[in-house]
């Protein structure tokens, strides 16, 4: 009801919403997120969910190459 006052404004609104097109790596995002069942937001909004949920938001950050001589040095 606000994005305007009579019903033929409100419909041209609400299409307008829809008149540019997502970046292909937002669709991506959501993508991803939705298949792997991770939240998406900023990390504020993750530990939020985290909290509530009393489960990981979103996948843990991957350690590397294991072997590479930077992560072999650092597991010693």
């Amino acid at each position: 009801m606000q994005l305007g006052k009579d019903k033929l404004v409100r419909h041209a609104r609400y299409r307008a919403l829809f008149d540019d097109e997502m970046p292909s790596i937002t669709v991506g995002e959501i993508k991803t997120a939705t298949d792997k069942m991770w939240v998406l937001g900023n990390d504020k909004f993750k530990k939020q969910v985290e909290a509530m949920a009393g489960r990981r938001a979103s996948p843990l950050p991957k350690e590397g190459d294991r072997k590479s001589v930077s992560f072999i040095n650092s597991r010693k």
